[in-house]
This record gives structure tokens, sequence and C-alpha cells, in this order.
């Protein structure tokens, strides 16, 4: 909405006769800003018509300019959109590009590498401990039975169980966060 106010501006002191540094460095500030978190286009070839995309997608042309809104796509994940469209915003570099990477192929790695740890923790626990007794003279028992669901819809981990050797529920993730 900014970059399309300062269009206007700088069209009026054009058409006025008037020379708008002012406003052209503000406008080249806006651009360079937004530069850093998503790739930008711009297009000045006709003054009345200088267009700014970011992903592919309009953000502003001449005086009018879309608005964008995050929405949960169907992947459980949270996408940028222009404001009652389908059009989603898909950065090919910048803040957000390294963001969406981090979400969709670092953090899934991580959360999958804490369950292979955590399953691995409670196999040598039981190994060990299955080597004692119990207050009932019992022996090769396993304390623990880890239970781990992890369900990357979303990007996201969905849930972490751990049950003790009767299924009950011992701690979930969500009562950890």
């Amino acid at each position: 909405q900014e970059m399309a106010q300062l269009n206007r501006q700088i069209q009026t002191q054009e058409a006025a006769g008037h020379n708008p540094n002012d406003l052209l460095d503000k406008r080249d500030g806006i651009i360079k800003k937004i530069s850093k978190q998503v790739d930008v286009s711009v297009s000045d070839s006709d003054p009345d018509n200088f267009l700014v995309t970011i992903g592919g997608l309009t953000l502003a042309q001449g005086v009018t300019y879309s608005t964008f809104e995050s929405k949960v796509k169907s992947d459980g994940t949270l996408g940028i959109f222009i404001k009652g469209t389908l059009s989603e915003l898909l950065p090919k570099n910048g803040e957000l590009k390294a963001l969406y990477d981090f979400r969709d192929v670092q953090l899934p790695a991580h959360i999958n590498g804490l369950a292979d740890f955590a399953l691995t923790l409670v196999e040598k626990f039981n190994d060990i401990h299955k080597n004692g007794f119990g207050l009932d003279g019992s022996t090769n028992v396993n304390e623990l039975v880890f239970a781990v669901l992890v369900a990357l819809e979303g990007g996201g981990l969905e849930n972490c169980l751990v049950l003790d050797t009767n299924g009950d529920l011992l701690v979930s993730i969500n009562e950890l966060i």
C-alpha cells in the first residue's frame, strides 16, 4: 500500500514538473528492505506503470497494490497468498526463503533425529534395566516402551508419546510445550 501511495505522489510531483527525488529515494529504500526478505523484481519502463513483483507476484503496479495474507495450506503449513486468491508467494531467495527451507527441510530432519535419539535412549535404558530385578522379583522386563508417533504433517511434530509397559501414557510432547 505504501509503495502505491509513493507511486501516486511521484506521479503527481512529476506531472506538476517537480523532481521527486526524496520520494524516489524513499521508494528505493522500501524496495531494498523488501529485497532482503524476498526476491524482488522492478520494472519502470513506463513511469505511470512502475511495477514491483515479489516471488513472481505483483506487489504494486502504478497506484494499485496487492494485499497479502497468511493461510494454512492443505499440508498444514502456513503459506502467504495474495488476499482472496489462491496465488501463493513462493520466494526464490531472501530471508523468507531461508525460513521456508528451515521449516520444510531442516526442521523435519532434526525432529526425526530427535525421535531416533529418544528411541535409542529407551532401547539402551531397557537393555540395562531388564538385567536387574523388580520389587516383585521379576527380571527381563522393559520398564519403558517408547512410542514415537511423529507426524510431519504440516512440517511439525504432531505427537510424541512415552508409554509405560502397561501402555499407559507417561508424557506427551504437547504437555511439554
